[in-house]
């Protein structure tokens, strides 16, 4: 019989619960929040894409799930209720002091959330430390919207993610895409894709001595697959996509977006989707 959890409607249903149930009990950070209208424009779409790569094997109840970077969890908690064995790891953990909108600590809130949850949190930086686990310990990797903010090249830790899978092992991993329309458009009128320079330079959210977490690099999707056949990954479906919705914009230049900008703009290049979404084997 098949598994109807596992189903679009469904899936659907579980990331609407978890967004409402995070602002009820305000498990949020300060300083990355995700409302609701970041929330059904935007990340809905791209947990959906997410889970749509996650290969049929990986479906049965049990398989060993290690987010890589995964933040406030929600991934994590989703592939958990799915009844997978998940873990995450990241260096949000380490940083005891940050609140979340209401001036809570954070981090007790988010912990005791994820562990009723059944997913197992390693606070550790493993970019500078490596991933502290066995070898051939996971059967999928999920390393999402994080290479984009390595301080520095991501071969260490795509040597640790390899590391860990076992044989036949699958990483799924997303990043801004670096020459999307979006950021072309940007460049034609002299500005930047970034963040703006006000707030960068007045270090807002990132006072002096503190680690900036921002975009180091963004990739091309080329660049991203040069770096996974590096690591002796084979690469299974690698395409650019885009996460929002239109809805919100004026009909006119909604009709323009979807029935000339868009296809124009893949008829000249099939890499203009904002973000690289790469399916990966070990």
């Amino acid at each position: 019989m098949r598994d109807t959890k596992w189903d679009t409607s469904n899936l659907k249903q579980l990331l609407i619960a978890h967004q409402q149930e995070y602002n009820r009990k305000g498990i949020d950070h300060g300083l990355y929040q995700e409302p609701d209208t970041a929330f059904y424009s935007t990340w809905i779409n791209h947990r959906m894409i997410m889970l749509s790569l996650i290969p049929e094997e990986c479906h049965k109840p049990g398989t060993k799930v290690i987010d890589v970077g995964g933040g406030k969890g929600r991934m994590s908690v989703l592939l958990s209720e799915l009844g997978l064995d998940c873990t995450i790891i990241d260096c949000l953990y380490m940083d005891k002091s940050i609140l979340n909108p209401s001036g809570e600590l954070y981090i007790p809130l988010l912990e005791s959330h994820l562990k009723d949850k059944g997913v197992y949190v390693i606070s550790h930086d493993f970019y500078e430390n490596g991933i502290p686990l066995p070898d051939e310990t996971f059967k999928l990797a999920i390393f999402s919207e994080v290479i984009e903010h390595l301080p520095n090249s991501p071969k260490p830790v795509l040597s640790e993610i390899r590391r860990i899978l076992v044989p036949g092992g699958w990483l799924i991993l997303t990043t801004p895409n670096l020459v999307s329309i979006k950021n072309r458009m940007y460049f034609l009128r002299g500005h930047s894709c970034r963040e703006s320079i006000e707030s960068f330079y007045k270090m807002e959210g990132y006072p002096l001595g503190s680690v900036y977490r921002g975009h180091n690099r963004e990739y091309t999707r080329k660049e991203v697959e040069y770096m996974l056949g590096q690591e002796n990954f084979t690469i299974v479906k690698s395409m650019t996509c885009d996460f929002h919705h239109l809805n919100h914009i004026y009909t006119g230049i909604k009709n323009l977006i979807l029935n000339v900008i868009k296809p124009l703009s893949k008829k000249l290049s099939p890499d203009m989707g904002e973000a690289t979404v790469i399916l990966a084997h070990r």
